[in-house]
């Protein structure tokens, strides 16, 4: 396994390695995609370590695994990388005779990571296990990729010692940051804003003819992603407006009864409707004839790439900020809310008004390939690597 992952690294080129929990299809595998997509192959050699091995969720599937392949990644398993070493009698003989120390029960693992001039961990929640048997070396390599919020999951930095230091790379800006990671007493933060590869020159999405108005929400129904204000929304909507439909698309855990149980509290259950995981948003969209989305905002930006996805198909969406500090309507393009009322107001007058509707999914789609086509940014991870490389030699 050395010998082979050592005869494929080019010399002439930096060595980056990702640190990955798995490759379903979620946030955190996405960004590492359009990432390892981007970066310029005739500068970096990409390789990926996946922390858990495949096929180890029965409701969720390897989806990102074959795409970094076709890119040409390497990409390795710690299951198979981590060999441990049970030290010999020999050795402890030595120890006991001549007081040297014993090999490191890691020491395939240490050599695995010795190979990179630079590893982004994936997940701020990956960080833990990716680094327990790293040396203090290794350690000043780590780029720690923060892809979710404490707003979302307040013990979220609860396995880091606060008094180290640390290099960050997030999508927060410079005041957003200093309320993230309040409490760490020594950090560096590089921003790179989350971003995909866009290939469209103009949305598709037309608003559709049908009587039944369509809402979808795209998430996974879980606790760190909240669904009770958007329940309440569509009781007052539905109220005001009769024939309307929620439709759910995500994987959900055990969230879902408590979910399915505020529903009946708020007499909805005929109209909210749990589709379960879509592969293909853009898709979905199309086929579902929807009318508007609803999704999720932190720090009054929309809080994953399905918004994203949503925007270059050219569907209205509206966002609400889990945020508590962000006052409504960060940006004109992206209309965030913290008040229920104009939540629900907004959400009844783009359904009613096709030329409203369409004319914010156009703003959306051109202040996407403004802000968030990753080919304008790529240069600020590149940048960044090589600089920190050169830092650490």
């Amino acid at each position: 396994m050395q010998a082979k992952y050592q005869h494929s690294m080019k010399e002439n080129k930096l060595n980056i390695l990702f640190i990955v929990s798995e490759f379903y299809q979620a946030g955190t595998e996405r960004f590492t995609y359009e990432l390892d997509k981007a970066l310029n192959r005739e500068k970096f050699n990409i390789s990926i370590l996946s922390l858990l091995p495949l096929n180890n969720n029965l409701y969720f599937t390897d989806y990102y695994f074959e795409q970094h392949k076709a890119l040409g990644t390497n990409i390795f398993f710690l299951q198979e990388i981590d060999q441990i070493r049970v030290p010999t009698i020999q050795d402890r003989l030595k120890r006991k005779l001549f007081g040297s120390n014993l090999p490191n029960a890691h020491d395939a693992l240490l050599q695995f990571y010795d190979q990179f001039n630079y590893i982004s961990i994936m997940g701020e929640y990956n960080y833990a296990l990716a680094t327990r048997w790293m040396t203090d070396v290794h350690k000043k390599k780590c780029l720690i990729h923060i892809m979710n919020s404490k707003h979302q999951f307040p013990q979220i930095y609860n396995n880091f010692n606060k008094n180290e230091s640390y290099n960050f790379c997030s999508g927060f800006k410079e005041n957003e940051i200093k309320e993230e990671l309040d409490g760490f007493i020594s950090f560096r933060h590089f921003y790179f804003p989350l971003a995909i590869n866009i290939e469209k020159d103009s949305p598709v999405w037309r608003y559709p003819a049908n009587k039944l108005k369509k809402i979808a929400i795209f998430t996974r129904i879980t606790n760190t992603k909240p669904l009770d204000p958007f329940l309440h929304a569509f009781h007052i909507l539905k109220n005001k407006m009769g024939s309307v439909e929620l439709h759910v698309f995500g994987q959900a855990d055990s969230e879902i009864n408590r979910i399915k149980q505020m529903i009946g509290y708020l007499s909805i259950q005929g109209n909210v409707h749990f589709r379960g995981h879509t592969e293909n948003i853009s898709n979905t969209c199309q086929t579902e004839d929807i009318n508007l989305v609803w999704f999720h905002s932190f720090y009054g930006v929309p809080g994953g790439f399905a918004g994203f996805d949503i925007s270059v198909l050219g569907v209205p969406q509206i966002f609400w900020n889990f945020t508590q500090s962000i006052n409504d309507s960060i940006l004109e393009d992206l209309p965030v809310f913290n008040n229920l009322v104009k939540f629900v107001e907004t959400s009844i007058e783009l359904i009613k008004s096709p030329e409203k509707a369409e004319k914010l999914a156009l703003n959306q789609f051109n202040y996407l390939c403004e802000n968030r086509n990753i080919g304008r940014f790529v240069h600020i991870m590149e940048n960044l690597y090589m600089n920190k490389a050169k830092e650490i030699k």
